[in-house]
């Protein structure tokens, strides 16, 4: 079902791109966002029960099927094992999957560099119905597929990505935490991506067929 839907939502991408005219564009642009919401429906088969075997804590959250922002398959996430979320997030439920799996790594750093796990994760929220910033694109935060993470507790100290990305504290920690989300998500933005990610790492479960990969294999390179 997954490769139907990747198929016909590509081909019918690029016929309306091939128009190569506004109003071709714009068709192109409708047909991505359309079948968006229904590719990340489909995208973490068993995901509930997935989720309920590590330990995360949530609830699960009605569809919302109507208007521009529609959410499919989400839950409300209070915590990931013994790392809590500064307040519950509304999320996609596969967003939610890659994000306690990222965790795991998140919680190796930590006590490779301080000893102990994170406590908290602060961040921005996820759901949020807007398009991508200059932008007439739909953002992955419009259908809860995506969240902004702004720092890390641990051992009762706040590590965040404004403050201390270039900082002698907690520097080598962020790096590692957004070089392992760079290959969990399905784009992951941070201060190094742009300015409008000076502060937060943008983390999203949306369908790029890999190219966004290409930016995590080009830093890795890049750092070398």
């Amino acid at each position: 079902m997954r490769i139907i839907l990747y198929t016909v939502g590509v081909l019918s991408l690029l016929i309306a791109i091939l128009i190569f005219t506004h109003d071709g564009l714009r068709s192109a642009i409708y047909v991505y966002d359309e079948m968006r919401p229904f590719l990340t429906q489909y995208a973490s088969p068993f995901c509930i029960s997935r989720l309920k075997e590590r330990g995360v804590q949530f609830t699960k959250v009605p569809n919302q099927r109507n208007g521009q922002c529609r959410i499919f398959n989400a839950v409300k996430v209070r915590n990931f094992g013994e790392t809590s979320l500064k307040t519950p997030v509304i999320m996609t439920c596969g967003l939610a999957l890659n994000l306690s799996e990222w965790i795991d790594d998140v919680n190796q750093l930590s006590l490779q560099h301080f000893g102990s796990a994170v406590e908290m994760i602060s961040h921005a929220g996820a759901y949020n119905c807007r398009k991508q910033r200059s932008s007439r694109v739909m953002s992955e935060h419009g259908y809860a597929n995506g969240i902004d993470v702004t720092g890390f507790i641990v051992g009762g100290s706040l590590y965040s990505v404004k403050d201390h990305w270039n900082g002698s504290r907690g520097k080598r920690f962020l790096r590692g935490v957004f070089s392992s989300a760079c290959w969990k998500f399905g784009l992951a933005l941070g201060p190094e991506s742009d300015l409008r990610h000076q502060d937060h790492f943008h983390l999203d479960n949306g369908n790029y067929f890999g190219i966004s990969k290409a930016r995590c294999i080009f830093n890795k390179i890049w750092d070398k």
